[in-house]
């Protein structure tokens, strides 16, 4: 297994692959961070609409004849291979208003560090700089940009780095039909001077950077507790109704969503208090009340390894989690890796 940021998946391709990564963009807007096809576009009358916004940088040669990106027959791109095509401008008007450009983006160059490189020259509309919708053309045909991987990865890789997507996060996918379906989240918080839902002044500072104080979570304190005993420093009560029978709850640690590694369960490396023994591994997820992603606030959990992935008890699982709590699967990608929580039942029901 790999330790991957699901905050930052991206798609590209060239030729069919640009043509995959289009339909990938706008099947999956929800879930990728940006994409950047690369010698692609949607058949005729086949524009498909993304329905969240999407960055996308879209590159093609100025003399690509294989799947141009402007007219050359009766106002459409006509191949060589006899395939008419969507024209790329009419591709990013539907682009641009799903990432909400108004009328105030107006087109302009859009500068990369590859600029003149083969006659490289990119364009479009940022839509606020937060959802840029940029087309890129060079002196070149049907090939990846530059006709080798080195610069055409330089210049997609550029464009790609810059964004990432928590939209997902917290909504326990996996492909694994018998994870635990919750339906519904509730937040409570501690007196205002104990919580970090409602950012202050000192905590709003941290939200530039990776790094939170040293002093943000007490020292020599358990955290993830049980709410029936009082949540502690900076822990919000979090409760899920689960299969709509069973809640489970337990007290999060609460930070700011950029200094989290979300997603991630590696103890040390993404800034929540460390759990209580070494079984266990802290998490976050980016989560609010309405069970919608939040952009300011994540809060942590304790992840915990399952030898089963049904939603029946894992006694082996259970016992790594604190006194009381049970580990509970489906709300992380993996059906094997479940989160602890103290539950309404003794048991999970399947």
């Amino acid at each position: 297994e790999f330790c991957v940021d699901v905050t930052r998946e991206y798609a590209t391709g060239q030729s069919n692959g640009g043509i995959y990564t289009f339909a990938l963009g706008a099947q999956m807007s929800h879930r990728l961070a940006a994409i950047a096809p690369v010698s692609g576009s949607f058949m005729n009358g086949y524009i498909e609409t993304p329905a969240h916004p999407l960055p996308v940088i879209s590159i093609t040669g100025v003399a690509d004849v294989t799947v141009p990106a402007n007219a050359t027959f009766m106002g459409k791109p006509l191949s060589t291979e006899g395939w008419i095509y969507s024209l790329i401008a009419d591709i990013f008007a539907v682009w641009e208003d799903a990432n909400g450009c108004t009328s105030a983006d107006i087109s302009k160059h859009y500068a990369t560090s590859l600029d003149g490189v083969h006659k490289l020259y990119c364009w479009g509309r940022t839509c606020a700089s937060k959802n840029p919708v940029i087309r890129c053309a060079w002196r070149g045909a049907h090939n990846y940009f530059g006709n080798n991987g080195i610069d055409n990865g330089a210049l997609v890789w550029e464009f790609l780095s810059k964004f990432s997507n928590p939209f997902h996060i917290g909504q326990g996918e996996t492909i694994l039909p018998q994870r635990s379906e919750i339906t519904s989240i509730s937040i409570s918080t501690p007196p205002e001077n104990h919580t970090s839902t409602k950012l202050t002044d000192e905590k709003k500072q941290h939200l530039g950077n990776k790094a939170l104080p040293t002093n943000y979570f007490l020292t020599n304190t358990q955290y993830y507790g049980h709410p029936n005993t009082g949540c502690k420093h900076l822990e919000s009560n979090v409760s899920f109704t689960i299969d709509e029978n069973i809640t489970g709850s337990i007290c999060a640690p609460t930070m700011p969503v950029v200094t989290c590694n979300i997603g991630g369960y590696r103890a040390k490396s993404n800034g929540c208090p460390l759990p209580p023994n070494d079984n266990l591994f802290s998490t976050c997820l980016a989560i609010a009340a309405d069970a919608t992603p939040s952009a300011l606030v994540a809060h942590c959990f304790l992840a915990c390894d399952r030898n089963n992935t049904k939603t029946s008890s894992d006694y082996t699982a259970d016992a790594q989690c604190p006194r009381g709590a049970k580990c509970v699967p489906g709300f992380l990608r993996f059906g094997h890796v479940g989160i602890c929580l103290y539950l309404n039942s003794t048991e999970m029901l399947g």
